[in-house]
């Protein structure tokens, strides 16, 4: 498989529906990207977590959201983006906007490196690098990226 079938793949699968359940607040759906041995590391609290207390806590957050009235958009800027037939690690930085009701916005930036795998005939985020994650800043490779032009031309979603 060329490395744009693998890359197209990979955002069918992954991106497109990260990008659409996160919007939605699919908790289920969302959830349903990751495989179950899932190791996720940083974010806000700055943990590492597998995936029950992940779903646990993207479950509260979501309906949190919702009781609320708040929405969440997040977009993706990749600066590399390595992909076989069966395995992938993708790297970028993110951007999220949080609306409340009154319609006042939060705008949150960080940085992702992520680790996917295809199984039963589809992607699935697998265990994550715990060194690379930074929520809220930008590392100095997705700077560097940024620098380069890589994030801005390759803006997916």
């Amino acid at each position: 498989m060329r490395k744009s079938e693998l890359l197209a793949a990979l955002n069918d699968d992954l991106w497109s529906r990260f990008v659409a359940t996160y919007a939605a607040l699919d908790s289920d759906g969302f959830l349903d990207l990751y495989s179950p041995d899932l190791v996720r590391a940083g974010g806000p609290g700055r943990e590492i977590l597998g995936y029950s207390p992940y779903a646990d806590g993207i479950r509260d957050w979501f309906a949190n959201l919702r009781a609320r009235g708040s929405t969440a958009r997040i977009e993706f800027r990749f600066s590399e983006r390595i992909a076989t037939e069966d395995l992938a690690s993708e790297r970028g930085a993110f951007r999220i906007v949080a609306t409340n009701v009154d319609g006042d916005q939060r705008i949150f930036y960080g940085g992702f490196h992520t680790f996917a795998r295809h199984i039963d005939g589809r992607w699935r985020y697998s265990p994550q690098d715990p060194g690379i994650y930074h929520h809220g800043s930008v590392t100095a490779d997705i700077a560097a990226a940024k620098a380069a032009g890589l994030c801005t031309s390759s803006k997916v979603f």
